[in-house]
């Protein structure tokens, strides 16, 4: 089985993504390479921004807090995603689970969508 979409050669049938927890872009090359169309970013790094911008076209970049995005900050996506901080679930981590406050930060992304 082959991962990824079945698009047509027309740009108009890109899959529109929102990406929170943008930091540097990984996800959002990946993304590209599979046809899509990144319509907005976010991350709350000034340092990750700055090389993401130095990567890729940063105009739907929000650097802002992700506690203070609000569902009207997205425009309409087909896609979604979120490369939220794993830290409180690794075994290398404090293990809060989602109770903790960078894993926790989950929620405030499905508060959003």
């Amino acid at each position: 089985m082959e991962v990824g979409w079945a698009l047509s050669q027309s740009p108009e049938s890109a899959p529109r993504v929102a990406e929170f927890f943008a930091g540097v872009g990984l996800v959002r090359m990946a993304l590209e390479q599979e046809g899509c169309e990144i319509v907005f970013a976010n991350d709350i790094s000034p340092l990750k921004k700055q090389i993401y911008a130095a990567n890729f076209d940063s105009s739907d970049y929000l650097c802002r807090d992700i506690k203070e995005v609000t569902g009207n900050d997205v425009p309409d996506v087909d896609l979604a995603t979120a490369s939220f901080p794993c830290t409180d679930l690794s075994f290398a981590g404090n293990r809060a689970g989602l109770k903790g406050q960078e894993s926790g930060l989950l929620h405030e992304f499905l508060r959003i969508i």
